[in-house]
Formats: C-alpha cells, structure tokens, sequence
C-alpha cells in the first residue's frame, strides 16, 4: 500500500513553501520538499531519488507529518554519532567533485567515488570519510554521477 501525506491545509502548504525557499536548514528543507511532494501524489519510490534520500526515510517523514504535522519536520539532535565533517569540508568536497581531476594533477580524467574518497584523504581535506558519506554529501547538494560524465551538478 502506498504511503502519502494527508491533506495540507493552506497554511501549512504556504510554510512548506517558505521552508524551501528560505535560508533555513537544508535537512529541514528537504522534509518539506517530500511532505510537498507526496501532497502532490508523488509514491515514496518517486520521490526519493528526488530528493537524495532512502525510501524509508521519505515514508519515514511521511508518517511523522501525518501524526504531528509542522513540528515534526524539525526534530532533536539524534543521539547517533557526531557528524565527521564541517559544512566548509562538505562545500569543498563538492568543489572538488566538479573539477576535472586532471586540472588538480591526477592522472585521470573522470572521478570515481573511490578515487574521490582517496583524493580527499590524502590533500587533507578531511581526516577520513567513507564511499557513503562522501554520496550522501554530493547528493544532498544535487550533485549526482552521470555515466560518461562523472559528478554533474543536477539543478
């Protein structure tokens, strides 16, 4: 059975609205954006590669909205393991994603994620990082791997 976000009233549509297009927290944001989405008969299956996220997290939020509307978009730090990189680390990773590998001295043309993690270990950009993080940073910045291209930023 298909999960979808219950009805929005028109003031909660408007703050979802301003919650995407304000300066506010980009995870935040990205709550909104799939409250929004499934508002708009998006299936969860749909709506996940739209957003970067795992379909158990977008139904997950889903679920959240329904019972708790607004509020539950905004929640308490988790007690999970503290993030392993600042925003000025996560920003140059994506920088690095989108230059030709050759105009920074490698001897190859296209990123692989494996090359990108090792690339970013040994310049020092970060201590350490794993294939996944390194994933998780570019697509939540809209950054995804094109076959034939490398990391293309997708807005």
């Amino acid at each position: 059975m298909t999960l979808y976000v219950r009805p929005l009233s028109d003031k909660e549509r408007a703050r979802l609205d301003e919650i995407i297009t304000e300066p506010f927290s980009e995870v935040v944001s990205t709550r909104a954006h799939i409250v929004l989405l499934s508002s708009q008969g998006y299936k969860s299956t749909e709506i996940a590669p739209l957003v970067g996220r795992h379909q158990a997290s977008v139904r997950k939020w889903i679920r959240r909205f329904n019972v708790n509307g607004l509020s539950s978009l905004i929640n308490a730090p988790s007690p999970g393991r503290k993030r392993s990189y600042t925003d000025e680390q996560a920003q140059k990773i994506v920088e690095i994603a989108l230059t030709k590998p050759r105009d920074l001295g490698q001897p190859f043309s296209r990123w692989s994620l494996h090359r990108l993690m090792n690339y970013l270990i040994n310049t020092k950009v970060v201590e350490s990082i794993s294939h996944d993080t390194v994933w998780r940073i570019l697509g939540e910045r809209g950054i995804h791997f094109q076959k034939g291209q490398g990391w293309v930023r997708s807005d």
